[in-house]
């Protein structure tokens, strides 16, 4: 016999924050260390797939005789699930991709072919895994709570009863309850309600929670990955539940390849320039401007203050949000003019872009600061 291997599958992921002027992505690997869980490392090896990690992505291979390529040695079990860790590979990821900087510190994103997501990406379907139909990114849609199969369930309603009920991932369910409000003596609308669940019985996975038929919640079952806290999980499975776009098997039993993508947007913030007059006091605040050579972008001058050092500070913001890109925007520049050296005359100073770990909220409104001094 005389066999080789194939690609089954494979995983591909592009972040906005590395494309440059040329719309050309100069990074792919920077992001994710991928890491199978114990079980899908055993059903790998009890299947004889390889794992290969590659610049950007990581795919599956499976072993097959040369004379029919596309039946695997070993058919596939039913149902299978192939769950993977994703772990950021910088602390700073969710700083400068679009992803929200509120997320609980009990959760983390949750990716899957059972989504069923295609999209047209530059005119070409891909085979997506994220929630959200409506755009081509990871977003707060794919968050999940991780914990442990025993909890406590707490939540408030305005109401004196409550009909709770948890589902599995293929729409099974597997808890349900109606409950009375606490009696906490509340005045208020809001009443509190509690319950224990305890899902050890049913397995690790994603399940559902729906308080009087309305989806409140997503939760993921696993106690190690409480421990391991993984940016993200990512489940591909053979479940007959998933939608023929993103299906890994025939009907036959014989592999049908797929390429998935995971898209990650950058971060736009409004950039603030903080100019500190230090060391040449004869500065003005009506001397400096901040202007953009090569990049559309403008800046207003704000009210200057001075700092406990009694250094005088001249604020500029952007009058829009700019990209956080790992290719620096070039031609943003620090603009002196120079009074008493004849008309028009002045000196330019350019300026850095802002660090992605340097970002601070002030009215709800996220800033990129850069402190220049002079």
């Amino acid at each position: 016999m005389n066999t080789r291997y194939r690609e089954w599958f494979s995983v591909e992921f592009f972040h906005e924050f590395y494309k440059n002027s040329q719309d050309e992505f100069t990074r792919r690997d920077n992001d994710f260390e991928v890491i199978p869980t114990a079980e899908c490392r055993m059903l790998m090896r009890n299947q004889g797939l390889l794992f290969r990690e590659f610049p950007g992505g990581f795919k599956l291979l499976y072993r097959a005789d040369s004379s029919d390529i596309e039946r695997p040695l070993i058919d596939f079990p039913a149902q299978a699930e192939f769950t993977f860790q994703l772990f950021a590979r910088s602390p700073w990821l969710e700083h400068y991709s679009g992803l929200s900087l509120q997320r609980k510190r009990d959760s983390m994103y949750f990716l899957s072919n059972l989504a069923g997501n295609v999209q047209a990406v530059d005119g070409r379907d891909e085979l997506l895994l994220i929630k959200d139909n409506s755009d081509v990114y990871l977003s707060a849609q794919d968050e999940v709570i991780v914990s442990s199969a025993r909890f406590n369930w707490t939540f408030s309603r305005a109401a004196d009863t409550a009909s709770i009920s948890v589902l599995d991932q293929h729409s099974g369910t597997v808890f349900s309850k109606t409950l009375d409000r606490l009696d906490d003596s509340a005045t208020g609308a809001q009443k509190n309600f509690s319950s224990a669940i305890d899902l050890s019985a049913f397995g690790k996975g994603l399940y559902h929670f729906f308080i009087d038929g309305a989806l409140t919640q997503r939760r993921y079952i696993d106690d190690a990955l409480t421990r391991n806290k993984p940016f993200a999980l990512l489940n591909i499975s053979l479940h007959p539940d998933v939608p023929l776009s993103h299906r890994l098997t025939r009907a036959d039993g014989a592999v049908a390849s797929k390429t998935f993508r995971l898209r990650l947007n950058k971060r736009e913030t409004i950039w603030k320039y903080l100019v500190g007059v230090k060391y040449r006091e004869e500065i003005e605040d009506d001397d400096l401007e901040i202007i953009s050579a090569s990049f559309p972008a403008t800046f207003t001058r704000k009210p200057s203050y001075r700092l406990a050092d009694n250094t005088r500070i001249i604020p500029f913001a952007s009058d829009s949000k700019l990209p956080l890109t790992q290719e620096p925007i070039k031609g943003i520049k620090l603009k002196r003019s120079l009074s008493g050296h004849g008309s028009g005359s002045s000196e330019e100073m350019a300026l850095p872009n802002p660090e992605v770990a340097n970002l601070k909220i002030d009215n709800n409104q996220l800033y990129s600061e850069v402190y220049v001094y002079v």
